[in-house]
């Protein structure tokens, strides 16, 4: 095996030296990795053959050549940057980015195809817990088949389904073990600030690297998590829920106090020169993202994105949630909104609100969950003739 063609070290966008991390290459069949311990100046140590996927070092850096791609005049080369999982929960977390498990044809097909190939009639972007996922219905999941059935049988051809979550990717995949999820034509992850495609084959979920890198711009995350730890109140989420982009805490505080720790997190955050968000859901969950991310403005993205292309659903666009990290989702322009009729007040009141200033857009569902979504395609009058 050829060692770089290159003679200068490949960089990623803060010119921090790719041979520095972890490199994987992908030619073929094969799996080559070379660690930050087995390069050096004159770049003549071997590369090594690994079977599978590794992790490991501070980023993960995977480098697939095809020979059918041209990316760059002095080789074909694509580069992707996977989501992390930290060490740690503390706000020095180091993350180890372990990409999803898929073949390199699947990445092939997943880079020279998409979901932006085609306008589609409807899109549905929805949360998942207690949104389109009941978890008081653990036996059956009644509410959540019949909208698989109605999406599978009158949608699917022509309409597109985006999960909008919370979870981190690993999260959203056990989930997705436990219960009968639909498919999804594209995953936001982690309160919109990881976007994944599903595309090729074997349906990899493969990250969006242009939001990534939008994201990455003027975030500071160890100067967020040092501001973060001025609040004793605040208890780090598990290592999975800790991403690159997102810091999530549990704050077990009654509504009015817990409303007084947030306005005070952000403001120290702004203070501090952070253009960060801080988001209180759940009554429980507090999420400090980059000024950039959120569902909200993740669909923004998407639908501009869309714009630039084959155009936005021609119908419209219906967003679906139950809590506070939901409402960014319902601000977005012309979408229609379904509010689940066991939301949380943080939702409800900013619908009620909408309602009281007369915007028909919003529809406060009577059904709770994935049967409030089948309700308000049915109330905007989305099923097709």
């Amino acid at each position: 095996m050829e060692e770089s063609p290159t003679d200068q070290p490949l960089r990623n966008k803060n010119s921090t030296p790719l041979q520095e991390r972890l490199l994987i290459v992908i030619t073929g069949n094969s799996i080559l990795v070379r660690s930050p311990h087995s390069t050096n100046k004159s770049h003549q140590r071997p590369w090594r053959r690994e079977s599978d996927y590794g992790g490991g070092g501070l980023n993960l850096y995977m480098l697939v050549c095809f020979e059918s791609l041209e990316y760059f005049s002095h080789m074909q080369v694509a580069l992707y940057t996977f989501g992390s999982r930290p060490t740690s929960t503390g706000p020095r977390a180091r993350h180890r980015h372990r990409p999803p498990r898929c073949s390199p044809v699947a990445a092939l097909a997943s880079a020279t195809s998409s979901m932006f190939d085609q306008q589609y009639r409807v899109m549905v972007v929805s949360d998942l817990d207690w949104t389109m996922v009941d978890h008081g219905d653990k036996e059956e999941h009644k509410d959540l088949q019949e909208f698989n059935t109605l999406w599978d049988s009158t949608f699917r051809s022509d309409s597109a389904l985006v999960f909008s979550t919370g979870r981190s990717l690993a999260l959203f995949q056990e989930l997705a073990k436990e219960v009968p999820l639909g498919k999804p034509d594209l995953l936001v992850c982690s309160v919109g600030s990881e976007v994944y495609r599903f595309e090729g084959p074997d349906r990899c979920p493969t990250i969006d690297q242009e939001w990534y890198q939008h994201l990455d711009q003027g975030w500071d995350r160890n100067k967020a998590c040092t501001i973060a730890r001025g609040f004793p109140d605040l208890q780090f989420q598990q290592d999975s829920e800790q991403r690159p982009h997102k810091i999530s805490f549990h704050l077990h505080k009654d509504r009015e106090e817990a409303w007084t720790i947030v306005k005070d997190l952000q403001k120290r955050l702004t203070e501090g020169g952070i253009p960060a968000k801080v988001i209180y859901s759940g009554g429980v969950d507090i999420d400090v993202l980059p000024e950039r991310a959120g569902k909200g403005m993740a669909l923004a993205w998407l639908l501009e994105k869309m714009d630039g292309l084959k155009g936005r659903p021609s119908a419209g666009t219906v967003v679906c949630g139950d809590s506070g990290n939901d409402v960014e989702l319902f601000t977005v322009p012309g979408v229609y909104g379904c509010m689940v009729n066991n939301a949380h007040d943080e939702l409800r009141n900013y619908c009620q609100q909408q309602l009281d200033s007369g915007n028909t857009t919003i529809r406060m569902c009577r059904r709770r969950c994935a049967g409030g979504i089948v309700e308000t395609l049915g109330y905007f009058n989305l099923l097709p003739e």
